[in-house]
């Protein structure tokens, strides 16, 4: 680990850990203020139901009481407007079945309107609400308290003791008749209410129970009740039951009363959850204050770290790395070249900003970069005296084999004896050879041979000069050679890499089979195929030659396992030549020489 990232997690950690713990508040409130607007919204949908079932309610209880048709209309317009609230909050909330239902609902109270008889109307009516009653139980709401929970469920069974009352009570009004049937519902009835107002009482907050009370205590509960027991007893008694004003007037103020109640109720939890969702967003936004208070700080003493720790470091690590990457190997790639100067080489220190042990450390860099310095120009010195010597000696000897190539020149046009002359050229071909291996010497030593030719040459005289520098030409066939003047002063170089690829292919292949060297032009340019039937080699070989070809190492690093290729990528790399190896077409291996036209 670097020292700036022990420096900077010395001070990361502590503001780390109040960043997380400003992060884990943010997120725990985030999620408590996302339950409270989810809860918020799903109570919408419930409370859109309720008051769906409100408005059915009260246009149930408008038609029994014969209210006028303009009023009646208007008292319909709003129902509708319930229900389409109702279904609108569903889908906001991402509830598709409960919104289908709710339509669904709306179409049936649709059809209860159209009934002829009243008591159908009322009949229908009351399955309507059950349906929507249904419907509510469908959706769960998650309220973030007891007491949230406790006012919605109270709101619910208020809006269900006043829908089950208003359904039996009507709908014994409109048909003006009791069976045994709804005789027996009244009576079920009376019991579940009893049932009701006292969970409801249970239920309801401190708050309520007292408006609760006296809701219950009213006179209109109370005509309601002795109604319901006059009836029955009329029933019992064989007389016709009194469906006259006094009874509807009963149940209209105990529908007032009951979804009263419903409404003060919803007023609080909806303004419970708002409220608790608004208090989780402000706490939210406090805790992703301190996070960025937090990170601000943190990057505060960084910057302050930075500029006096940090930057003085990072100007010594660049300048140390200027030195090991770019400095020191240009100083070395300028020595390299034979005949240059290191006279106006040199070495600039790095320069020291402050007066601790960072300029110290500067200081003893600078000493260390010298010696280092002073060592590359020995060694790169040393390298150019070895390159030197090469050169030298391979220029001798190539001096001493042009001769000894003219002399026996001489002696084979003297020689009148077959068998001599033999030898003679036997010898004048190894001293060909020997010449191409100076050649190659020069090559290793980063040179280039003084063999020029002042005008073009043709490639079949190219081709024959590079058989006359193999051991076994005779193994050679030479086809289909197309006609191509070749710059005079690329022969020499383009010879010296055919024999050498020539040699590979020779040398690589069974005694008695052939080599083949055909060309021909090309897109690219004039190719030359050499093409053995040898051992061939494996798509692994195959790429390490072909790249050790098209990018030839510096001559100082020159392999020796493959010093032809070596000599063949330099050869190439001259004219911008392309060499590439491929296995052979039956068997074997190809070489493609590309020269540019």
């Amino acid at each position: 680990m670097s020292i700036r990232s022990k420096l900077i997690m010395m001070l990361a950690i502590p503001l780390a850990a109040l960043a997380l713990v400003g992060a884990l508040g943010f997120r725990g409130q985030s999620a408590a203020a996302n339950e409270a607007s989810t809860a918020l919204g799903d109570d919408s949908v419930v409370q859109g139901i309720n008051t769906a079932i409100k408005a059915i309610g009260a246009e149930r209880l408008a038609t029994v009481a014969g209210t006028p048709a303009d009023e009646l209309d208007e008292i319909r317009a709003a129902t509708d407007v319930s229900l389409a609230v109702a279904a609108e909050n569903a889908a906001t909330e991402n509830l598709p079945g409960v919104q289908a239902a709710v339509t669904n609902a709306a179409n049936q109270l649709t059809g209860a309107r159209s009934q002829a008889a009243l008591v159908d109307q009322v009949v229908d009516m009351n399955s309507t609400t059950d349906e929507l009653r249904s419907i509510r139980s469908r959706v769960t709401v998650d309220y973030p308290s007891s007491d949230s929970f406790a006012e919605a469920t109270s709101i619910d069974l208020a809006v269900d003791i006043a829908d089950r009352q208003d359904a039996i009570w009507l709908e014994y009004v409109a048909a003006d008749t009791i069976t045994a049937d709804l005789a027996e519902r009244l009576t079920a009835e009376t019991v579940a209410t009893e049932l009701l107002r006292d969970q409801i009482i249970e239920i309801a907050p401190e708050a309520h129970i007292t408006p609760l009370n006296a809701s219950l205590a009213s006179d209109a509960d109370g005509n309601v009740e002795r109604a319901g027991i006059e009836a029955l007893g009329r029933f019992e008694r064989g007389e016709a039951p009194l469906a006259d004003g006094p009874t509807l007037e009963a149940v209209t103020a105990s529908h007032l009363d009951w979804y009263g109640h419903a409404v003060m109720l919803q007023d609080d939890v909806s303004a419970n959850l708002a409220q608790r969702a608004a208090d989780a967003e402000s706490r939210q936004n406090l805790f992703a204050l301190l996070g960025t208070l937090g990170l601000l700080v943190l990057f505060g003493l960084i910057y302050v770290v930075y500029r006096s720790v940090v930057r003085p470091l990072n100007d010594l690590l660049d300048g140390a790395e200027r030195v090991a990457s770019d400095r020191l190997p240009s100083v070395v790639s300028e020595l390299r070249t034979i005949g240059s100067s290191d006279a106006n080489v040199s070495l600039e220190p790095l320069p020291r900003q402050t007066d601790d042990e960072l300029g110290s450390l500067v200081d003893a860099f600078n000493d260390v970069q010298l010696t280092a310095f002073d060592l590359a120009v020995e060694q790169a010195r040393s390298r150019r005296n070895i390159a030197e010597m090469f050169v030298n000696l391979g220029r001798r000897n190539q001096k001493l084999l042009q001769r000894m190539l003219h002399v026996l020149s001489d002696l084979e046009q003297d020689e009148k004896d077959g068998d001599k002359l033999e030898r003679l050229f036997e010898l004048d071909h190894m001293t060909t050879r020997m010449r191409r291996n100076a050649e190659s010497l020069l090559v290793v030593a980063g040179t280039k041979t003084p063999r020029q030719w002042a005008k073009p040459v043709p490639a079949a005289d190219v081709v024959r000069s590079a058989l006359a520098e193999v051991q076994e030409y005779q193994r050679v066939d030479v086809a289909n050679l197309a006609d191509a003047p070749m710059a005079g002063n690329a022969v020499t170089d383009v010879t010296h890499l055919l024999a050498e690829l020539l040699e590979n292919s020779l040398q690589f292949s069974d005694p008695e089979s052939r080599v083949t060297v055909s060309a021909r032009w090309h897109d690219e340019g004039y190719r030359i195929v050499v093409s053995d039937q040898g051992f061939g080699m494996s798509d692994e070989e195959l790429a390490e030659h072909n790249s050790l070809i098209a990018n030839p190492p510096p001559p100082d690093q020159a392999p020796t396992r493959f010093l032809g290729l070596f000599v063949v990528g330099h050869l190439a790399a001259r004219h911008g030549i392309s060499v590439v190896l491929s296995d052979g077409t039956v068997a074997g291996t190809d070489a493609r020489i590309t020269i540019p036209t």
